[in-house]
This record gives structure tokens, sequence and C-alpha cells, in this order.
């Protein structure tokens, strides 16, 4: 009998605390909002229109492109509003809503049909310079001044002591997770 009370009152223990366990679980705060929606013109989607929403009381600005779908999600959004929505897709004209209030967890949809804009656009010139890396040099570099060894404290006079200035150094010979003899050491040129 006694044993048997006994599994009862650890029944009723494990009971209890999975009770306490689910519904902290349950109660767990969400904090915030989202909005999701598609952008389109009158027969198709618009993969990569921009979507700006700002936070009017605070200033916070969300802003994401659309997808090959011409869909959006923004996650992690204030609660509560002014929001003022802003969709720019180049060719169409903008559009923008405001008084805007997102619900506590929930996901506020707003789909949007731009139409195409009348105005005519003017000529766009790209321009573009060298590469920034030649053939020969590629990957990250650290370079270390006469100055800064001379600053240094080396006790046994390794070069050791000066690698380990790179951020990329492991402090085995190896660089940038790369293994040591794949690696390039230069010192005055040599």
């Amino acid at each position: 009998m006694l044993e048997k009370q006994g599994r009862m009152h650890i029944s009723r223990f494990l009971y209890t605390v999975i009770i306490f366990t689910v519904s902290t679980a349950a109660f767990a705060q969400v904090t915030t909002s989202g909005m999701s929606g598609r952008i389109s013109d009158s027969e198709e989607s618009l993969p990569g229109a921009t979507v700006m929403v700002t936070h009017e009381p605070s200033g916070t600005v969300y802003t994401v492109i659309t997808n090959d779908e011409g869909r959006y999600s923004i996650q992690g959004m204030r609660t509560g509003g002014p929001y003022r929505a802003e969709v720019h897709y180049l060719g169409y004209s903008n559009f923008t809503q405001k008084e805007i209030y997102l619900q506590l967890g929930e996901i506020y949809v707003l789909n949007v049909r731009l139409n195409e804009s009348d105005q005519v656009l003017n000529e766009v010139v790209v321009a573009a310079k060298g590469a920034k890396f030649t053939g020969s040099k590629t990957g990250s570099m650290t370079n270390v001044n006469s100055r800064t060894m001379s600053l240094i404290p080396s006790v046994s006079r390794s070069l050791s002591d000066y690698t380990k200035l790179s951020p990329y150094a492991s402090g085995t010979g190896s660089f940038g997770g790369r293994a040591a003899y794949a690696t390039n050491i230069t010192v005055d040129g040599a």
C-alpha cells in the first residue's frame, strides 16, 4: 500500500512538472509581429521589387526585396503602429499605404498590385573600375611594419611572435583555416 501511494505521489509530481513545463512553453512571450504579401502587376508577379515599411513613431525602417515569385516577408517587427508601407519597382508607379497597425504575434498581409508608369526613364550609365585584386594577390593579408615589430616584446625572436598579430593566424602556422604549407609569409620582400 505504501509503495502504491509512493508511486502516486511520484506520478502527481511528474504530472505537475509536465503541466508547468508545457504551460511555460505555451506562455513563451511573443513580442513581435510581421508583414508579408505579394507584389504584382495586372498579369504577373514582380521579382526584385523593394518593400520599405517604416514604424512612424520610432523611425525604424524594415526593407526587403521580393523573391522570384514576387513574395516578401518581414519578421520581428514592433507591434502597434502606425506603419507606412512603400513599394518601388522600376517602370511602375510607386505605392504607399499609411496607418497600418500590427497585432501581437500576427502576420499582416499586404498584397500590392502596381500600375505601369507612363513616365519616360532617363538613360542609365554603368561604369566600372578595375578589380581590386590582381591575379597575383588574392585572399587576406596583414602587413606588420618595422615600427609595430619594435614595440612587440619577443623573447624567442621567432617569426611566430609577429605572425600572431594577424587576426587570421591560428598559432600553429596556418592562417584563415588553410594549412601551414599553403601560407605565404614574406619578410622584407623575401
